[in-house]
Order: structure tokens, then C-alpha cells, then sequence
């Protein structure tokens, strides 16, 4: 693959996609029907780095002066989350925030069928979290985003290895219900099992950060046999 020239900044717009990928109580991906979703429905994203700051060492002399001082790096805990999602696909935010999906009873419509989600409570039982990807798309100095499909490069994902999220305030107006969220993003150390299966740097997923962004030459389109996908 070509890379693009060094000189030539790469820019990353929009909220275009998201996926994510259930953890377990191990913090590994969850397997099988219901455990990943996809959707174009993501409105917003921000992640803000918390950060550890780094220990300052002074030394003075007798008489007051300094004599050195050495400063260490600032280090980052963790990142806080926000964002909004304009969807009410139960199975995705029962995937997203945890909680309790509710299915149609024996003689009713839809028999069967999820037909509701109820939030989680003091006493649901704890959720380990998904591994999120929120996608934006790629565009080149000079060339904006025509350039992405010469060098190879058409959108960057932004991963939150263990991201726990919690809904937030909704309202019902004149237009669709829009769901904002907040959370936290946490180092992973099982990220190098790689949910998705198409990461494409060499080695495996880093699983000593609470954010990393990877380039693609395409949108993933590929979804695991049984998963949920929501329009």
C-alpha cells in the first residue's frame, strides 16, 4: 500500500459509522447472535483524555535557590466519552448501555420478538463494557477526499478497547428521539483478540491504550453470522 506523502496532511471529518462488540466478564469479545452491532445512526462522538499528571521533583538550596528541578510526563487514565445516536433499535442499546430486552409473550403480535428495552438499574448486573469503533472519513490536503482512494486510504476508526456507557436525557418533540450517552474508554488487555477480525497494521491490537485511530481503504462491511445490525 502506498502511504501518503508526509508533507500532505490527512484530515478526518464526520461521524459516519459505528460498530461494537460485547466484552464479557473477562473484558474478551463476546461470540454468537446479538453480541455485535453496526449502524449509521451515530449523530456525534467526542473522547476527552483524563489525565494523570506527572510528578514535579524539586531540589533548593540551603538558602532558598533551586538547584534543579525534573518533571515527568503527564500520562492518560482514561478517556470520557460522549456522544448521541438517533436510534431506538432495542438490541442495540441493550448491547450499548446493558439493561433488559423485553419479547413479545405467547398470543401477542410479533410473538417471540423484541419488541421493547428496559434501562439498567441499581441492581442489574454489572456490564463489562463493549469494544467500540466510531468511523470518520478521510479527506487529503489539496485534494480533499478524491485523494483517499489513490493512496489507499478512505476512512479512519477510532477504537475505545473497553468503552462502559450510560444513556443519557431524551426527549419526545415534533422529530426523531435522539439517545446522547456518556462513558469512559479503559485499556483493554484483551484487545489483541481483535473482535472484528480485520485489523489491518501489522501485529495485533494494542492492549495498553484507552484510544487508538487506524486508517482503512474501505468502510468494513463484514458482520459475524448471527450478529444485529441496525439501520
Amino acid at each position: 500500500m502506498t502511504l501518503p506523502n508526509t508533507t500532505q496532511h490527512e484530515l478526518a471529518f464526520g461521524a459516519t459509522f459505528l460498530r461494537a462488540q460485547k466484552l464479557g466478564s473477562d473484558c474478551a469479545p463476546v461470540t454468537g447472535a446479538g453480541a455485535r452491532i453496526l449502524t449509521t445512526a451515530i449523530v456525534n462522538f467526542t473522547a476527552t483524555p483524563v489525565i494523570k499528571e506527572g510528578t514535579t521533583y524539586e531540589w533548593n538550596t540551603g538558602g532558598g535557590d533551586q538547584m534543579a528541578e525534573v518533571r515527568r510526563a503527564d500520562k492518560i487514565r482514561r478517556y470520557d466519552l460522549q456522544g448521541t445516536i438517533a436510534t431506538i433499535d432495542r438490541e442495540f442499546l441493550y448491547l450499548l448501555f446493558g439493561g433488559q430486552l423485553l419479547v413479545a409473550d405467547t398470543g401477542h403480535t410479533f410473538e417471540g420478538d423484541t419488541i421493547g428495552w428496559a434501562a439498567p438499574s441499581l441492581t442489574s448486573p454489572d456490564n463489562n463494557g463493549v469494544y467500540l469503533e466510531v468511523f470518520s472519513d478521510v479527506a487529503y490536503e489539496g485534494a480533499g477526499d478524491c485523494a483517499g482512494a489513490q493512496v489507499g486510504l478512505a476512512v479512519t476508526g477510532h477504537i475505545m478497547p473497553r468503552a462502559l456507557l450510560t444513556p443519557g436525557e431524551w426527549s419526545l418533540s415534533d422529530g426523531a428521539i435522539l439517545v446522547p450517552f456518556t462513558g469512559q474508554s479503559f485499556v483493554n488487555p484483551t484487545a489483541s483478540l481483535d473482535p472484528f477480525g480485520d485489523w489491518p497494521a501489522v501485529g495485533t491490537v494494542p492492549n495498553n491504550s484507552a484510544y487508538m485511530q487506524i486508517d482503512y481503504a474501505a468502510l468494513p462491511t463484514g458482520d459475524a453470522p448471527g450478529s444485529q445490525t441496525a439501520a
